[in-house]
């Protein structure tokens, strides 16, 4: 069963990158000595100041372009997710995408979508 917990919230300093942190890693926690084969985490951070990313993979969480969140969203071929995935240090069945601060700013606020969710940055630009 796959389950999907989404933090949001326009206003900045209401602990939503503490919140997401906890989580995972309280769920890195519990599925890896739980189990015998663990469950794996997923984390995807769309704020364009990666603050959550860095705390959980600090030194990895950006990326270039061609190997970040942002190229899934805004490319007219976006590479396949599974080339694009990382392993966290601290967690070995937490799993990320890098993000690209640039990228993600630039590409999203040039593209139409039908639909779309705005990444809550918070405080930031």
């Amino acid at each position: 069963m796959i389950v999907v917990v989404a933090i949001a919230n326009e206003k900045g300093s209401v602990g939503k990158s503490t919140t997401a942190v906890n989580i995972d890693a309280g769920l890195c926690l519990k599925l890896r000595h739980n189990r015998k084969i663990p469950g794996r985490v997923l984390f995807i951070d769309l704020d364009p100041q990666m603050k959550t990313l860095m705390s959980v993979a600090y030194g990895e969480h950006s990326a270039g372009s061609e190997a970040s969140i942002s190229e899934l969203l805004v490319s007219d071929k976006p590479p396949s997710p599974q080339r694009l995935l990382r392993r966290a240090r601290h967690h070995p069945n937490l799993h990320f995408i890098p993000g690209n601060k640039t990228r993600l700013k630039r590409g999203i606020s040039s593209h139409t979508y039908a639909a779309w969710g705005r990444p809550s940055p918070g405080n930031g630009p």
